[in-house]
């Protein structure tokens, strides 16, 4: 009975340990972007200095597609794959200028600096196609996934939820249709 106490206070011990060193990192573990209080305090100062510079910009949230997930024996959940995939295309897209979030379990952010929101829509495109062409090796075979991307302007705009809020709607409107679809809102 003390021993099944001890590894008892070892587990709760470790559990919240993990949970606190994760509140207090900036980045998502898993990804290697920044994670969402993280992003908004960043989007919150670069929203300030758009602002003031009288510079366009826009926020576009990415969200992978919802697919069969198909579990065998051998393999797991294949989510894990097809999140690491996304990430690393993203991560290759970005410039210097823009900041990259994960938002939740399936949504990424992207704000863009000095980028109008026709610019951006045509990037969310070009990254729409180039994430359904490529393969990724799950349970033993290559498939292809989605996204969904929703472009929101941010011009003039200072308030972050105001602007998510916008993103997410045209993200909404994105995903109506089934997905693989990319919609924008000035």
């Amino acid at each position: 009975m003390k021993d099944t106490t001890r590894i008892l206070a070892f587990v709760v011990y470790s559990y919240s340990t993990q949970a606190l060193l994760k509140k207090l990192l900036s980045v998502d573990i898993e990804t290697h972007t920044l994670n969402k209080s993280a992003f908004i305090e960043r989007l919150n100062s670069d929203l300030l200095k758009a602002n003031q510079l009288k510079v366009p910009g826009a926020l576009a949230l990415i969200y992978i597609d919802d697919f069969l997930e198909q579990e065998s024996l051998f393999e797991g959940d294949p989510f894990p794959k097809v999140l690491k995939s996304v990430a690393q295309t993203l991560t290759a897209e970005m410039s210097p200028t823009n900041l990259l979030s994960r938002i939740d379990d399936r949504t990424f952010g992207v704000y863009f600096f000095n980028s109008t929101t026709k610019d951006v829509f045509l990037w969310a495109e070009k990254l729409r196609i180039k994430i359904a062409r490529k393969p990724i090796s799950v349970v033993s075979k290559q498939t292809t996934f989605t996204v969904s991307i929703g472009v929101a302007s941010t011009n003039n705009k200072i308030d972050v939820e105001e602007v998510l809020y916008n993103a997410d709607l045209a993200l909404k409107k994105a995903l109506e249709k089934g997905g693989n679809a990319v919609r924008n809102i000035n």
